[in-house]
């Protein structure tokens, strides 16, 4: 439906001939909300054995998520660009 997505993420390591990270992603959305539940297996960790993780993620699609206003990825301050002005 229009309010269910799937996505899977799949990164392949060449060098080792194996699957470096395989992650399934769903999300379900509704009018000011949005709940995501991500599973990721991990079998090149550098922990012993596979490496699992399970995410859950209930966000207010009003708030900003995840970013800074004003600031850029550097964590500068953004500005207009024309300089200081006296």
């Amino acid at each position: 439906g229009r309010t269910w997505r799937i996505s899977g993420l799949v990164r392949y390591n060449g060098l080792y001939g194996q699957f470096e990270n395989q992650s399934l992603q769903i999300v379900h959305e509704w009018d000011c909300l949005e709940a995501i539940f991500t599973y990721s297996v991990n079998p090149l960790s550098f922990r012993l054995g596979q490496d699992k993780q399970i995410n859950f993620m209930l966000r207010v699609k009003a708030l900003p998520g995840g970013r800074r206003q004003g600031r850029g990825s550097a964590g500068e301050a953004l500005g207009s660009g024309i300089g200081d002005l006296y």
